[in-house]
């Protein structure tokens, strides 16, 4: 078994492949099942085809831009990185306007587990597991203003829970709460921290907001705390948009509300 391996990538012949648009020149080698490649796009390069393959990605120079499938655009330069695990509901897509010299690793390794999102209410006990985490969180996050955010954010009028497991075991959980006659609100998101990172949220999102249309709903909204960039990150990238604040959360200056219409 090799488990030590050196690569002079000058002696490496690379092979020339045709994007949508310019070209990619690659030179590859391989530890076991991993896959280690030095790859070049020219200027005015796209890729041909979506990918859904994981990857971790360094750019060594020049800059290109990832594309994904839900709409979302990340810019990557010189010197920074992305990395990702398989994902086939949300592939990718590089662009590279003035070409780059890229550094990527792939393998087995970055394949994800399958999850699998069930459909229950509040009185399931993995959700209440999972929602005892979160409050102790929003303890933390919300500080001196916690007993306010709690008392709206009780389990006896939510009738809607989904929860995500991963062979076997719940990992996140989300619901969904009529506000209006067309809105529903989304409510008690959670994933636990070794899970975060995955897509696993995302994806939660998105079944609350399939669920949500099928009961006849027109539009989601929700609100999350200013501290909580990772959630306001994600409610971005999923197209919410920032709204006033509503209900509850009328001029409290912690709260950040979004919405969005369902199509």
């Amino acid at each position: 078994m090799n488990l030590f391996q050196t690569t002079n990538w000058e002696q490496l012949v690379a092979t020339e492949t045709k994007g949508e648009t310019g070209f990619s020149r690659i030179k590859t080698a391989w530890l076991q099942d991993i896959q280690i490649r030095m790859v070049e796009y020219s200027a005015n390069y796209k890729a041909d085809h979506w990918c859904s393959k994981g990857h971790i990605v360094y750019c060594v120079s020049g800059s290109y831009t990832l594309h994904f499938k839900d709409g979302s655009t990340y810019a990557l330069a010189s010197g920074s990185s992305y990395q990702t695990v398989e994902n086939e509901d949300n592939p990718h897509l590089s662009i590279s306007q003035d070409g780059c010299q890229l550094f990527i690793v792939d393998g087995g390794f970055l394949q994800s587990k399958k999850i699998s999102i069930q459909r229950t209410d509040a009185k399931n006990p993995h959700y209440q597991k999972l929602i005892i985490e979160l409050d102790a969180l929003l303890q933390i996050l919300d500080g001196d203003e916690h007993s306010f955010y709690a008392q709206y954010n009780t389990s006896d009028d939510i009738k809607y829970v989904a929860i995500a497991y991963e062979d076997g075991v719940a990992v996140a959980c989300g619901a969904i709460k009529e506000y209006a006659q067309d809105t529903m609100e989304i409510k008690r998101m959670y994933t636990i921290p070794s899970k975060r990172g995955q897509g696993i949220a995302t994806q939660m999102l998105s079944a609350l907001e399939n669920w949500a249309q099928e009961l006849g709903f027109q539009k989601c909204i929700l609100e999350t705390g200013k501290p909580q960039i990772e959630a306001i990150t994600l409610y971005k990238k999923c197209a919410y948009q920032i709204i006033p604040n509503y209900g509850q959360y009328t001029n409290v200056e912690n709260s950040i509300c979004f919405e969005k219409i369902l199509r």
